[in-house]
């Protein structure tokens, strides 16, 4: 003959049937619920009860199926808003740093630290001025 099914398995099927989610997500609070529910079948039988009013106990502690698979989606949805904060963030992030990247090469901006040499424009210029240009290290006249 069959074995009678436990209050607390048919607890667990109630709320497995209702939980949205991933598989591998739900199997995980599925488990973590399990776990929790034989800790306090346990805690119960230890404290003097009877099997069945140990269990029974336990289920009634962990309240309905329907405000647990409320909670759970509640959480899941605060995860999700959290999860595009993120992805809103770096985004702009991102379109902040181009802009300016684009903007700053625009301008004809050049790296500070890049040493510059002088341009031929520079040196004609400096001689139609009456200077003459500084001599190159290497160069000796001759």
């Amino acid at each position: 003959m069959a074995e009678p099914q436990r209050l607390s398995d048919l607890f667990l099927r109630d709320v497995s049937t209702r939980l949205v989610g991933s598989g591998g997500t739900r199997r995980r609070l599925l488990t973590e619920i399990r776990d929790h529910l034989e800790d306090a079948i346990a805690a119960n039988v230890e404290a003097g009860m009877q099997p069945a009013l140990a269990e029974e106990r336990a289920v009634e502690l962990l309240g309905s199926p329907d405000a647990l698979v409320r909670a759970w989606a509640e959480r899941c949805r605060r995860l999700r808003t959290r999860r595009r904060g993120h992805a809103v963030m770096l985004v702009a992030a991102v379109a902040t740093a181009a802009v300016l990247g684009v903007a700053q090469h625009a301008d004809g901006q050049r790296n500070p630290t890049a040493p510059t040499a002088p341009t031929r424009a520079c040196l004609a210029a400096q001689a139609c001025e009456g200077h003459a240009p500084a001599p190159h290290a290497d160069h000796r006249p001759g």
